[in-house]
């Protein structure tokens, strides 16, 4: 309140100030008159007394600035003095502002809109998570958690039925508490109760905004209303809010309903995610967890899971991970953009000392202290910087449009990306560090200036205009030093995704489109019904004559699949390894194109009746068969996806089934028709199967062809997702190349305030040598970056 009440005093005397003025000067004349009496009644005459009073006391307006400043209204009135001679002095210098504040904006833009991504993807706060089918256990027992939700982390999705051909939506299995648990409120229905979270409960989905508006037209009247997913009939009973994206991402949701069954644990594994109470850490959290654990193993000591343990960990690391040390140097790289610009403005300042040196000489003379004058210089740069982050603020917008446009879709949290409270108070901090970092050096060596050279109006060399070029050369080298630091980086991007473009993938990728097919409902429960339908399809496909040949896998290449163990017959203690796992249809790798290294390919006669068979790839035989001839060898693959010992009939050429920047893995690959029904229920569940296609024409222009076909086949199913397999190479890599195109622009920009920065310290004929060198290799550069 005293606080208020002080400035409050302060505004008012503002409105008061000539009276107050008036009763100071009053006073003073007084005090002197009494002064000057005293020298009269020593024989002075009135003059000589008046001027030795003046000439002990000092200066009347020295003493009447002493006197102001003693109140909190003089920091009122000198902040409102310096903030307008600090206009003043940027509108009588146009340029020089102008260059100032564009260049702090540029800076200033780029660390705002690469903090708006890091904000988004990195610093939302969201739930924690633990993997484990203990769910409704640890959902009784747990302490710690506010509320506990699961839900299937794999899903093929859902053939939605709306009249003609069906359409394919994502769709996730949750657990009745899973809204609750993310703090989403439903802005139209509900989502699960306690009751319809249970088995036996009604077939009920909440559905996401976007296909609530671009398939039932935003109808309000949804709720309620029977949608065929799957051939079987749901009620809508929600529809998500705006923006909601869950990872992953999904257009419908229904009750996963887990079963409590500690005898038999041999369901699928959920995502469990648990909403803390406040002021619960995650090491409390990780501590209750491990009790419930124990507790779970005391009271079911034969539970099939019992040497598993319990894994709390934050669950916006759990999705961010690999993508958290990219951004983190990015952030870093574009904080050296800043530091850059910082520089060049600092320079500006100092060379702006020159020319202002008799103003400073003056103000010194006058009385001025120099904390006065830092604080006036400071004012000016802190207005430079406020304007420089408006703009900068205005030019992240557009960046941060042309940053999502580049991002990778796989970048996590994508849709909440945007500029937010913390991204002003971010630009804000970044302002006022900015105003120290540029404004309180050159302000220091201007408020130190030589009076009596200034004053003098010297042009030679002197102390002050030495000290101001050693400051601007070593601006100059840091600036220099950041940018070749960046320059590096990137360059060292660039070559790292030229040479990633150039890894062969194991497969020739031209004229070859790739689709999925989700095959959840219940009309493929059995691989005999599964291979009958692939059969069909790709009968009728090939019969079409833009089509040279198709066939069926469930993991593309380049995308990770699961990995099985196995084991290898007639090896001491039965010779054990995991391996990446394919299911396919014979004519896979022909269409694929895939060399057949020893061996042979698979046939129609490879069929459940027949000896079980299986193909590895060259890094298989080279890690567990030393190279050699592993043709008739006998393995068993342990994992359930083919029960019994299987003989190895080919060796094939690897393939980079994790990506183009790994190693090819091991590899199994078994005809689909061998797979157990359980096996095959299992992954046309989890996993929509790819359909590969090597046509004679651009591969898009044969889509619609492939899908009415598929269509004709079975009319429940949907195709989706037709690519050219091109897309999925390009994919691959697509955050390597996502880093260096923001590396390298990162790096452009320092660059080119580098060389405004040099402008001002080496003659103009080196300037020009240096600006024509690296337009060079940037020219270089962009060739490379076309050519690959």
């Amino acid at each position: 309140m005293s606080l208020l009440r002080s400035l409050s005093d302060g505004l008012r005397s503002l409105f008061r100030k000539e009276r107050v003025e008036e009763e100071l000067a009053e006073e003073l004349r007084g005090f002197l008159e009494m002064a000057a009496e005293e020298k009269m009644k020593q024989g002075m005459s009135r003059k000589d007394a008046l001027r030795a009073v003046r000439l002990e006391r000092g200066s009347l307006e020295v003493t009447k600035e002493v006197v102001r400043s003693a109140g909190w209204e003089s920091f009122v009135e000198t902040l409102w003095q310096d903030l307008r001679f600090a206009s003043r002095m940027l509108r009588k210098n146009p340029g020089f502002t102008a260059v100032a504040v564009l260049t702090l904006a540029l800076g200033i833009g780029a660390n705002t809109a690469i903090f708006s991504v890091v904000n988004g993807v990195l610093l939302k706060p969201l739930p924690l998570t633990v993997e484990a089918s203990k769910f409704i256990f640890w959902q009784q027992h747990s302490r710690v958690f506010e509320d506990m939700a699961a839900f299937d982390i794999f899903g093929t999705g859902f053939n939605l039925a709306s009249g003609g051909q069906p359409e394919h939506v994502t769709g996730m299995r949750v657990s009745a508490d899973f809204f609750r648990v993310l703090a989403v409120p439903l802005p139209i229905g509900r989502g699960f109760t306690a009751e319809e979270g249970r088995p036996g409960g009604a077939s009920l989905a909440v559905i996401s905004n976007n296909l609530w508006k671009h398939q039932f037209g935003g109808d309000p009247s949804i709720i309620g209303r029977t949608i065929l997913l799957n051939d079987e009939n749901y009620a809508v009973v929600g529809v998500m809010p705006v923006g909601f994206e869950s990872r992953p991402s999904a257009d419908i949701w229904v009750p996963l309903r887990p079963v409590f069954n500690p005898k038999n644990d041999g369901g699928p594994l959920f995502i469990v995610l648990g909403r803390l109470k406040p002021a619960v850490t995650l090491k409390t959290a990780q501590f209750d967890m491990k009790r419930v654990d124990e507790q779970f193993r005391t009271s079911f000591p034969g539970f099939a899971g019992k040497d598993e343990g319990v894994a709390v960990v934050d669950y916006q690391k759990h999705l961010v991970g690999d993508v958290r040390p990219a951004l983190l140097i990015l952030l870093g790289a574009v904080g050296f953009v800043l530091m850059v610009a910082c520089g060049n403005v600092a320079n500006l300042l100092v060379a702006r000392a020159t020319t202002r040196s008799r103003e400073i000489a003056v103000r010194i003379v006058l009385g001025a202290g120099r904390s006065r004058l830092v604080r006036q210089l400071l004012t000016e740069s802190a207005m430079i910087a406020l304007a420089g982050s408006g703009l900068g603020l205005l030019l992240s917008k557009g960046c941060l449009l042309g940053l999502l446009r580049m991002a990778p879709g796989s970048l996590p949290q994508f849709s909440t990306i945007h500029i937010d409270q913390h991204v002003l108070g971010f630009t804000l901090a970044v302002a006022f560090l900015t105003t120290l970092v540029f404004g309180l050096a050159p302000a220091l060596e201007m408020s130190g200036t030589d009076t009596n050279d200034s004053l003098r109006g010297g042009g030679g060399r002197t102390a002050g205009s030495l000290r101001h070029t050693r400051l601007r050369d070593i601006v100059v080298a840091v600036e220099i030093s950041l940018s070749l630091a960046l320059l590096v980086g990137a360059t060292l991007l660039i070559r790292t995704y030229a040479n990633l473009r150039g890894i062969n993938p194991g497969i020739d990728p031209r004229n070859l489109l790739i689709m999925k097919l989700a095959l959840s409902g219940p009309n493929f429960e059995t691989t005999s019904a599964t291979s009958e339908f692939f059969q069909k399809v790709v009968d009728r496909t090939e019969n079409l004559p833009t089509v040279d040949a198709a066939a069926f896998v469930t993991v593309l290449p380049l995308e990770p699949g699961p990995d099985q163990p196995f084991q290898i017959e007639g090896r001491r203690n039965n010779e054990s390894g995991d391996a990446q796992f394919r299911a396919i249809t014979p004519d896979y790798f022909r269409v694929v194109r895939v060399p057949l290294l020893q061996g042979r390919f698979f046939t129609q006669a490879d069929n459940p009746q027949s000896q079980g068979v299986v193909i590895i790839n060259e890094a298989l035989a080279r890690q567990y068969f030393r190279g050699g001839y592993p043709i008739g060898e006998h393995l068993t693959i342990t994992g359930g996806a083919a029960t019994g010992a299987r003989t190895i009939i080919g060796v094939v050429g690897d393939i980079r089934e994790d990506g183009l920047d790994n190693p090819p893995p091991p590899t199994l690959f078994v005809p689909t028709a061998q797979l157990d029904n359980e096996f095959t229920q299992l992954m046309n569940k989890v996993v929509a199967t790819s359909f590969v296609v090597r046509t004679k024409a651009a591969p898009m222009s044969v889509a619609t062809e492939v899908q009415r076909e598929v269509f004709a086949a079975d009319g429940d199913v949907a195709a989706f997702d037709f690519r050219p397999i091109e897309s999925l190479l390009a994919g691959s890599i697509v955050r390597q190349r996502f880093n260096m195109l923001l590396l390298g622009t990162f790096a452009g920009m320092a660059l080119t305030l580098s060389a405004v920065g040099l402008y001002e310290v080496i003659p103009m004929r080196l300037l020009g040598a240096l600006t024509r060198s690296v337009f060079a290799w940037l020219s270089a550069q962009r060739m490379l970056m076309f050519c690959v």
